[in-house]
């Protein structure tokens, strides 16, 4: 009996611990690219049960879009969603405003991924949402350019066609209304601007820029764009050039970049705009370190605390240059090491080995070692905790002797020649007139004094 009830004790606590696992959790709503604040991600607990996130995680891309994407490590969640309740995470500069794909874990089960913009290796759930939009689940399916319901629920879909599914019999003049209204609503979508640039660029080296107009759907428009860069240049174009173009920041910075179109030549007034910040950040990348003959890898470190696109870089030394490959991220506060197999340099390299960035402007040279430096001149003021000069040695740069026997004496006749030297002249010139003097008048002397040599004859 006792057997009985403690079975069905194991089975109620199994079953409890069950559902428990079955409670959903899910990602709500986004916004990758805020007109102010942080980025945040909602999540939303679609459960009768209270959810502890202790041991769940969270992933994105880097490189999205690129050929080296991949995700991010997994980032720790904690705390819990209450039954029914929202979890929000922010975060600064972790989402990119050209497209990313989140995941949500429960340990190393994949929970629920939502993918967006330009993205190469994941399904696709919606289009890229604009500055300052989210995107949301809206009756589970994703839905762009949303107004962020952030720590709230997520507006309903269909809404506004609720009446006519209630009422079948509504006339044919209020349905021909309903319909033209719609169809107006459409034909006057307001024309937005999107923007694809990150928000970090790099002293010295190119940016990349890419903006277009869009309505509705998403047509492209015709007219013309003008960019300010915030740094006193612009860039002005047709609106059917579209491609991806780069702009130089030469000192570092936060700058407010205006995107602009005007639906012709002639218009003086924007029809749609944005605004977007770039903080622009001294490009700290050095090379740190290499190998031996045997092994003579390069190694590269990041100094800076933000991401380092290394694409287009280059390695140079005696004729022999490497470029690094496209999209290559150094992250932030790391070193990257590349392989001599892949580099193709070798130790006699060394000596004369730089990197430039993408635009060819000098970044690190690295110096294997620094000659000593010998001094020629002795100070006049002597260091107590140094050997006396009176001794027969020293010990000099490079672990030499060098005789000091009669240094001293040298140092004082140095200094007394250098304190009289500007009297030299003078007392040259007196010791030629004093001697011309002495010698002219020992002459008179002996003209007008004959001496003891000479005999008066009396006649």
């Amino acid at each position: 009996m006792h057997r009985k009830i403690i079975l069905c004790l194991a089975l109620v606590i199994f079953l409890s611990s069950f559902r428990v696992a079955l409670a959903e959790v899910v990602i709500n709503e986004f916004v990758s690219d805020p007109d102010s604040g942080s980025e945040w991600i909602e999540l939303w607990n679609d459960s009768s049960a209270e959810v502890n996130l202790s041991g769940w995680n969270w992933t994105d891309l880097a490189s999205p879009g690129g050929e080296t994407e991949h995700e991010s490590s997994p980032r720790s969640l904690n705390g819990a969603i209450s039954a029914g309740g929202f979890f929000v995470l922010e975060m600064n500069s972790v989402l990119n405003n050209t497209g990313d794909s989140i995941g949500l874990y429960n340990g190393t089960s994949l929970i629920d991924r939502v993918t967006f913009g330009k993205v190469n290796g994941y399904s696709k759930d919606l289009d890229l949402p604009a500055k300052g939009k989210s995107g949301a689940l809206i009756s589970g399916a994703w839905q762009t350019n949303q107004e962020p319901t952030k720590g709230t629920a997520n507006p309903s879909a269909g809404s506004s066609g609720s009446d006519d599914d209630i009422d079948d019999d509504t006339d044919d003049e209020d349905s021909s209304s309903a319909a033209s209204s719609s169809a107006s609503t459409a034909a006057t979508a307001k024309i937005k601007t999107e923007v694809s640039v990150r928000d970090i660029a790099y002293v010295g080296i190119p940016h990349a820029f890419q903006g277009r107009v869009v309505q509705g759907q998403g047509q492209p428009y015709h007219g013309r764009y003008f960019w300010n860069f915030g740094d006193g240049d612009f860039r002005e174009v047709k609106v059917i050039n579209t491609d991806k173009f780069t702009h130089t920041y030469f000192y570092p910075g936060e700058y407010a970049v205006l995107f602009e179109y005007y639906p012709d030549a002639f218009a003086e007034t924007p029809e749609a705009a944005s605004k977007i910040t770039i903080k622009v950040v001294p490009a700290s990348v050095s090379i740190s370190r290499v190998g031996t003959a045997n092994d003579f890898f390069i190694e590269l470190s990041n100094d800076t605390n933000y991401n380092i696109d290394l694409s287009g870089w280059t390695l140079w030394s005696n004729g022999k240059t490497f470029t690094v490959p496209r999209n290559t991220i150094l992250v932030a506060k790391k070193k990257i090491i590349l392989s001599p197999r892949i580099t193709g340099f070798s130790v006699a390299d060394a000596n004369s080995l730089k990197l430039t960035d993408a635009g060819n402007n000098l970044v690190s040279s690295y110096y294997p070692y620094s000659a000593p430096v010998v001094s020629k001149a002795v100070a006049p003021a002597r260091n107590p905790a140094l050997p006396s000069v009176s001794d027969s040695a020293a010990v000099g740069n490079a672990g030499e002797q060098i005789q000091t026997g009669n240094l001293e004496a040298a140092v004082l006749a140095s200094d007394v020649a250098d304190e009289f030297s500007p009297l030299l002249p003078a007392v040259a010139l007196i010791f030629i007139g004093g001697s011309a003097y002495a010698v002219y008048f020992i002459r008179q002397k002996k003209t007008s004094s004959p001496g003891s040599d000479f005999e008066i004859l009396d006649e």
